[in-house]
């Protein structure tokens, strides 16, 4: 028998049985195992980048249907596991060990049980032994990506400081805030390294919380909105060269999009400011959207595309990129310097998105280039 060190209280409700089985989960080298929202997990109640779960709190046995339903919802998965405080009907064992679906009984310590062969080799130590490790690789992989996205972050706001006036009250803020910032930064990297991910999590939210305040200071947005971990590694990827070309082109693709979109919500209330006969429609035309439509579709089905006909396709993406890039800068260069001709200061606003297009326009050149 298998279990998890004992519980000191009893499980009272279903969001405890659950609780009680991601421990298990990461009891079983399953390090990221998670709840998942309720209600719109389509019959996965804890997930792992490797397994998924689900949870019956309930006093009678679970049947086969069960478990065919979570051999269907946990298809992107390599592998099904199921918690049950009734136990399973003789039918349900039967199919989990043809299907190998992972079953475990959890009594109401939110202890478990393997129940079924998939469950009893999940529980061997040399193989906990060697998940856990595979999966604390690949963490520290996905979270050394969100470093590099807090990194992309500090420089965007450290160019902002040197093109735009603060007060001297700011400045103090400022200066004290990104500090902070650099250090914090320093103990989410050094955590993640040393695979003290508790740590590397309280050092996440204190670069959020930092970064949000200097975004309060500035008066402006410099990255995207990092409510949790996921996005900054999703950002993270973005930034990376490491994934493969087919994977960095198609963000590449989805890049074109949301520069477009970009220039097109910072410069919309500064268009009567252009010269006569500028407007925003000649930012980029619609061949913009259209090779980023292309591309995005050839990556997802290199069949497609021949090799010349997909470098020939990113080729025409660069060009249309480089249009849009060029006529940006320029509508963002002639608004700030009307201002300064007025003897307004620097619109902190118009910095941001001159800074945000520059880094996006960048990243999307270097997506282009991979082979």
């Amino acid at each position: 028998m298998n279990t998890t060190e004992s519980r000191p209280t009893l499980l009272l409700d279903w969001q405890e049985a659950e609780a009680a089985a991601a421990e298990h989960m990461k009891f079983l080298g399953f390090i990221d195992a998670q709840r998942t929202s309720s209600g719109a997990d389509g019959g996965i109640d804890v997930e792992s980048s490797e397994a998924a779960a689900q949870v019956k709190f309930h006093a009678s046995p679970v049947g086969r249907p069960d478990i065919q339903r979570l051999r269907g919802a946990a298809h992107e998965y390599r592998i099904g596991i199921f918690y049950s405080t009734g136990g399973y009907t003789r039918e349900a064992t039967h199919y989990a060990d043809e299907a190998g679906v992972a079953l475990f009984q959890m009594n109401l310590y939110g202890q478990a049980e393997a129940t079924s062969q998939q469950a009893t080799l999940l529980a061997e130590s040399e193989h906990m032994g060697e998940r856990r490790e595979r999966l604390e690789k690949f963490k520290v992989f996905r979270y050394q990506l969100a470093a590099i996205s807090f990194q992309h972050d500090l420089h965007l706001y450290a160019q902002f400081n040197s093109q735009v006036s603060l007060s001297p009250e700011e400045s103090g803020l400022y200066l004290h805030v990104a500090s902070a910032l650099e250090q914090s930064l320093l103990n989410f990297e050094t955590a993640v390294n040393s695979r003290e991910f508790e740590l590397a999590d309280t050092a996440f939210d204190e670069i959020n919380k930092r970064i949000s305040f200097l975004r309060w200071i500035t008066g402006s947005d410099l990255r995207e909105s990092y409510q949790n971990l996921d996005e900054a590694v999703s950002d993270g990827w973005s930034l990376d060269s490491s994934p493969d070309s087919g994977f960095l082109l198609y963000r590449a693709a989805s890049g074109v999009f949301d520069l477009h979109k970009l220039a097109l919500d910072f410069l919309r209330d500064w268009e009567e400011l252009l010269p006569e006969g500028a407007t925003m429609r000649d930012l980029a035309g619609p061949d913009i959207l259209m090779s980023a439509g292309l591309l995005s579709s050839a990556t997802q089905d290199p069949s497609i595309l021949s090799t010349e006909l997909l470098h020939q396709l990113k080729e025409f993406v660069r060009a249309e990129v480089q249009t849009l890039h060029r006529t940006a800068n320029e509508f963002f260069r002639i608004v700030i310097d009307k201002h300064v001709e007025l003897g307004y200061p620097r619109p902190r606003t118009l910095v941001a998105g001159l800074l945000r297009v520059e880094a996006l326009a960048g990243r999307i050149y270097q997506q282009l280039g991979a082979d």
